[in-house]
């Protein structure tokens, strides 16, 4: 199952827990918005974190493309 992020909708699931308690992030491949991609819409200071270093917090192998703006498909449980 690939989940796919439309904008932020990842940024709902950041909270949300396994059964004993851990991320539902943590040891699985996730991607959002990379750090650099959220720069270069100068949006660092509009928001209250930065999707790519906050999945990463939560344990998770964070993907991304190699270059900003090009695809790089979601999540995998």
């Amino acid at each position: 199952m690939v989940l796919r992020e439309y904008v932020y909708l990842v940024r709902a699931l950041f909270g949300a827990t396994t059964a004993d308690g851990k991320s539902i992030f943590a040891g699985k491949e996730a991607t959002g918005f990379s750090d650099t991609e959220e720069e270069l819409m100068d949006a660092v200071d509009t928001i209250p974190f930065l999707p790519e270093d906050r999945i990463k917090s939560l344990g998770s192998n964070y993907m991304k493309a190699s270059e900003p703006w090009q695809p790089k498909a979601g999540w995998r449980l």
